[in-house]
This record gives structure tokens, sequence and C-alpha cells, in this order.
């Protein structure tokens, strides 16, 4: 096992660190999903060096226990912000996907949360706000032809 945590768990690392720079594109609606994601990676980490450690000192294996005891009382003391992840809608218990369940904080499905609806009166201004940048365009081109 100390071999296996040693020999791997760098990559398991480097793959939780990737996740916390593709959480840092939603910073507005992720800032506690991606502390979680890098205390997490400390914790691996911390695994990770211990085995590290006691591979290369030539130590008992049993003394794998201390990272996992450090581990394990991290976890039990900041529960809440080190595993902040929900399967289900906090609202309407319907399913989250990945992007929801890894990247929000809201913990909400598309239909509850009101980041991701789209009201109809700012669909309104947005068409609106097309239709006048295209009259806008079409004056300029009458008066380049009038020139």
């Amino acid at each position: 096992m100390i071999d296996f945590i040693a020999d791997n768990f760098y990559y398991v690392f480097l793959g939780w660190i990737i996740l916390s720079l593709v959480q840092r594109r939603y910073r507005g609606r992720g800032d506690k999903k991606r502390t979680a994601t890098l205390i997490q990676s400390i914790l691996i980490f911390i695994l990770y060096m211990g085995a590290v450690f006691i591979r290369e000192e030539g130590l008992e294996k049993k003394w794998i226990v201390i990272p996992f005891v450090i581990i394990a009382v991290v976890l039990y003391f900041f529960r809440s912000k080190v595993i902040p992840y929900e399967l289900k809608c906090r609202n309407c218990g319907a399913k989250l996907n990945m992007n929801q369940i890894f990247l929000y904080d809201a913990n909400l499905c598309a239909d509850c949360d009101p980041h991701e609806q789209v009201s109809e009166d700012e669909s309104d201004d947005a068409e609106e706000t097309e239709e006048d940048h295209s009259t806008e365009s079409l004056k300029e081109t009458e008066i380049e032809d009038r020139e």
C-alpha cells in the first residue's frame, strides 16, 4: 500500500490541482468549492509525502497511520468546508450535473438557480439591443453611400 501511494498519488494530486484551475473560471459562483478542492489537494499531498517519507527512510509500514489520522482529524473538524458537494438540488431534489456538483457553490439545479435562469425581460432587452445595433449599422452604411 505504501508503494502504491508513493508511486501514484502524485498524479492524483496533480489532477486535483488541475480541477482547481478549471474551477478558477467560475470565481464568482464557485469560490467555496475551489477552496475545498485546494484543501483536498493539500490532504492528498500530506498522504503522498507521508508514504514517500516512510518508503525512503525504511520505516515500518504501520507509520502510514499518522498521515491518515491527520487527514481524518481535518475531515472531521472541517467537513463542511472540505466536502461541500451535493448530488441533489437543495430546493427540489433533482439530480445535479457535474458542473453544478463541482463548480457552483449554490448546489441548485438549473430550474432553481436564479443565475442560470434568463428572465423574459432580459431576453427582450437583448433583442431590442440587437435591433438598435442593426438599425445603427444600416444608417451608417446609408451615410457612407451618400458620400
